[in-house]
């Protein structure tokens, strides 16, 4: 019998020479005075090499409060890696978990969880751009989780880019664009104007789940643990 709903956590961290993949920083078209400019260019460097240097953590913008959210710039696909992964099935029980030990390989927690989402919910994902849009196998929640398929997917898809010489590793690309039957619980609840006002937080106050940022920051265990309450007291599942 197919598991109704699984829950994951999740936490990233900047890859080995991922900074060389970053763009030139965007300058605001108000911006016209060099000094300005050029003070607007350095902040933006150094921050992204701030962010680069991080220990592995959720993504800020979905486990921290309002009031501490800023754009980790380590966060994204190319610059950044999977450090470590969780999920929880319905019932409780501890479906896969892998984390990394310190120095994390590009690929080393991404890798073989691409293979165990593959191999566990093979109809789930669909090879084409145009298809893929059936009665998922299972349900997936998980903060951001659209962007950790996307940054496992690039950290693989580079992987098969610069070693042909090896088997190649294939990727539906439905497992990262647009994936079908994946969510990110806070986003069903609480829409994006309604998270002006309103956190996580709040929704685990008003369903008096017990959880703080800084264990949720570090920890894709209690990630999934947090999520999973969330679903099951919003009955989104």
């Amino acid at each position: 019998m197919a598991v109704k709903a699984i829950f994951v956590g999740a936490t990233i961290q900047g890859a080995p020479g991922g900074a060389e993949f970053f763009s030139n920083v965007k300058v605001p078209g108000s911006m016209s005075k060099q000094t300005t400019i050029d003070n607007h260019v350095s902040k933006a460097r150094d921050a992204r090499q701030e962010h680069m240097e991080f220990p592995a953590m959720a993504f800020a913008g979905s486990v921290l409060p309002n009031s501490d959210v800023y754009e980790n710039h380590a966060q994204r696909p190319m610059v950044g890696m999977l450090a470590s992964m969780y999920i929880l099935a319905a019932n409780g029980e501890v479906m896969y978990q892998h984390t990394a030990a310190a120095p994390v390989r590009r690929g080393e927690v991404a890798l073989p969880l691409i293979n165990y989402l593959k191999e566990t919910y093979p109809d789930q994902f669909a090879s084409s751009l145009r298809h893929g849009d059936a009665a998922p196998q299972v349900i997936i929640f998980g903060f951001n989780l659209k962007q950790v398929l996307r940054i496992a997917a690039f950290e693989v898809l580079q992987r098969n880019a610069e070693a042909r010489d090896i088997e190649q590793v294939h990727i539906p690309v439905r497992l990262w664009h647009n994936p079908v039957g994946v969510y990110d619980p806070l986003d069903v609840l609480l829409p994006s104007s309604d998270q002006r006002d309103l956190d996580l937080y709040s929704v685990l106050r008003y369903f008096g789940v017990q959880a703080t940022a800084e264990e949720l920051s570090i920890s894709s265990k209690r990630q999934a643990e947090v999520v999973k309450a969330l679903v099951e007291h919003a009955q989104l599942a």
